[in-house]
């Protein structure tokens, strides 16, 4: 919740939906309308009063006018241009940009003692540096909010996370042992608990918790969420109609753009509007029209489309309802970024599923699916009991792959298949797409510093690649990569430059002896393009702490092969890693690669444990024979392997979901679902 500070230098947090102030514990009731008029009659006297503005911008942004507050405080700056408590109140005002981080950053310049006061401020500051990718700036924010007992869980959550985003694994041992003992408080709390534990299931997934502490963690959530839309009225009665001929699915996310679950789910949905005659899609957009090739695409799928970013809860829940949806479907699983939770709280559909967005339980009795398969969640190796949802299983894997659709040229001959047809997803006209293609030259491994040797090598490299977000690294797997580079010493590590995070692990590769040279950063490049790249790699490496999903079908795709680590379920499952971290793989997201390799007809390259995985990158790096036969295995099952028929997937999806709702609407309940392959 954003700082919002009144001109006598007093900091406020301010509740602009029940038009209450809350200030050093005590809680005075403020009409902002009578307010806003007193103030108005005050500038007509002493029309050059800064704090006066300010106080008015206060009161206009309690009564929902944002246009008139911002005109407010924008007057109190241009008369006192050293008015921090304006700037900071027009930031808090504006949200999360660019414009909000400069004028925040402004007002600590003006007045720095008022950040010891509100460390609110700090919150604000941090939250927007994270926005620009200014993670070390914001973890030294978070940190100075730390010692504030009413910030403690919050900014302490949020200090883990950032700090595994920027590899810095010291600190997140650190920050972890504190924020355990604050996760096992709020799950000991549950059934009183009525607010949100501040560990998000999200962020919990990539950290040491086991299968029951993350079910805990999320029914802990749910249970907030329901009484959050109870205590507003939302909740809607669930009605089954029996004969249904058209089922109607809908869709819900906040990434209805450019991103990994649009460019996975995208062509498949429209070859589900063009084949599935008995289906109807229905997509509900939480994020605001970009114009992006992607969108358009999922518009252009969707018999109905309903934009829901400007829409309270309340208002949304009822649109969804009133579109008689029969099954709907979260893509942001509950509890990914973007997502409101609370829609799917007040049961705006009969039937309720999650998919993609979220790799684990929801804890949620208002969820009554989880979209997966045999390999990511196979009920045999009682996996499903750490689940509230009954798990509905396709084949031949949950996530769907449309790149046959988008990049047939991937599947040209050499010298360049990137210079044959290229995508026009991204906005490019057909003839704008063809001059790419006239103009496009052969990508090489010299384009992307791949062509240096490795200290003491005589030939070039094998390359090892992780194109995944640093995030999805911990010191076990890296600890793990950097014992295959030194088992064969003419293979390098190829990974995407990601903010403050590449330097430290440069110094993480140098502490377990291994030359920095060795690991070789690239800049992320346009989608389509990247597949130029990706197919530049030897072996693709999978990190088991998040697995791979969409960049796992990029290197399949583009002909690479992946390695991925399994692991056991069960108890089998958690092993203890270098670091001497119990670590458990046992959720959808952390055997994403597994599905993906085997889908691919690749399940060769599936690891079942630590020692298997070092052994099969190792056998590629130094035995030309293996690489060439890993390497020519998945070129060639590109044109054959089920992953990549989005008709498989298609049928299998309209099969799931309508053996879920006949076996709900005839009364027998919400079963498990196993689609058989097509």
């Amino acid at each position: 919740m954003p700082a919002v500070c009144h001109s006598s230098g007093k900091c406020l947090l301010l509740l602009l939906s029940c038009n209450i102030v809350l200030t050093a514990g005590r809680r005075d009731e403020v009409d902002p309308r009578e307010q806003a008029q007193v103030l108005r009659q005050q500038l007509l006297l002493q029309p050059t009063r800064a704090d006066v503005y300010s106080n008015l911008g206060v009161a206009l942004a309690s009564l929902q006018e944002p246009d008139a507050a911002s005109a407010a405080y924008r007057w109190a700056i241009r008369l006192e241009p050293a008015h921090a408590v304006a700037y900071n109140n027009l930031a808090a005002l504006i949200g999360r940009n660019a414009e909000a981080l400069s004028l925040y950053l402004t007002a600590y310049r003006i007045n720095p003692a008022s950040y010891m006061d509100f460390p609110q401020m700090h919150l604000n500051v941090a939250g927007l540096l994270v926005d620009a990718s200014r993670y070390n700036e914001a973890l030294l924010r978070y940190e100075a909010a730390l010692g504030y007992e009413a910030l403690h869980d919050d900014t302490l959550t949020r200090l883990t996370h950032l700090s595994q985003r920027v590899c810095d694994w010291p600190s997140t041992a650190q920050f972890w042992t504190a924020l355990r003992v604050l996760l096992r408080r709020d799950c000991n709390r549950r059934p009183r608990l009525r607010r949100r534990p501040a560990l998000s299931p999200m962020h919990a997934l990539t950290l040491p918790v086991s299968a029951q502490e993350l079910l805990q963690l999320a029914a802990a959530h749910a249970t907030a969420l329901n009484a959050q839309a109870r205590g507003t009225g939302m909740t809607l009665p669930r009605v089954f109609p029996v004969t249904v001929p058209v089922l109607r699915v809908g869709f819900i996310s906040a990434d209805f753009r450019r991103h990994p679950v649009s460019i996975l789910l995208a062509p498949a949905l429209q070859l589900l509007r063009r084949h599935a005659r008995r289906l109807q899609l229905a997509l509900f957009a939480l994020n605001q029209r970009d114009r992006s090739g992607w969108q358009e695409m999922l518009r252009s799928a969707a018999h109905q489309w309903h934009d829901l970013s400007g829409s309270s809860d309340a208002l949304a829940a009822a649109e969804i309802n009133a579109a008689r949806v029969h099954v709907l479907i979260d893509l942001n699983g509950l509890y990914s970024r973007g997502s409101r939770p609370v829609l799917l709280a007040a049961q705006p559909s009969p039937l309720q599923a999650v998919h993609l967005g979220y790799g684990a339980t929801t804890g949620a009795d208002f969820i009554d699916f989880v979209i997966a398969d045999r390999l990511v969640l196979p009920a045999a190796h009682g996996a499903v009991r750490y689940y509230t949802e009954k798990a509905l299983l396709l084949p031949p894997s949950h996530l769907p792959s449309g790149h046959a659709l988008l990049y047939p040229h991937m599947l040209q001959s050499a010298p360049e298949p990137c210079c044959g047809a290229a995508s026009t997803v991204d906005g490019r006209s057909p003839e704008q797409a063809a001059a790419r293609g006239a103009q496009c030259r052969s990508s090489g491994r010299e384009e992307f510093g791949l062509s240096s040797r490795p200290p003491a090598a005589a030939w070039p490299p094998f390359v090892f690649a992780f194109f995944g977000q640093h995030l999805k690294i911990d010191s076990d797997v890296f600890a793990s990569w950097m014992a295959v580079l030194l088992a064969s010493p003419t293979s390098v590590l190829w990974l995407l430059k990601w903010p403050d995070s590449s330097e430290r692990l440069e110094q993480a590769a140098a502490a377990h002896g291994v030359h920095h040279s060795r690991l070789v950063f690239s800049d992320r490049l346009p989608q389509g393009k990247h597949l130029c790249a990706v197919r530049l790699a030897d072996l693709a490496l999978d990190s088991p702490l998040y697995s791979s999903g969409a960049t796992g079908i990029d290197a399949l795709w583009s002909g690479v092969p992946l390695l991925a680590m399994a692991g056991a379920l069960g108890s089998a499952s958690c092993s203890i890693g270098a670091s001497g971290t119990r670590r458990c793989y046992g959720t959808i997201f952390q055997r994403n690669a597994l599905s993906l390799c085997t889908a691919a007809a690749q399940q060769y390259t599936g690891a079942d444990s630590w020692p298997d995985y070092h052994q099969l990158a190792v056998a590629a790096a130094r035995r030309t024979h293996t690489a060439r036969a890993l390497r020519g295995r998945a070129e060639a099952a590109r044109t054959w392997a089920p992953l990549f028929d989005t008709r498989k997937w298609i049928a299998g999806f309209e099969s799931g979901v309508r053996t879920a709702w006949e076996l709900v609407a005839t009364g027998s309940g919400v079963m498990h679902v196993h689609v058989a392959a097509v």
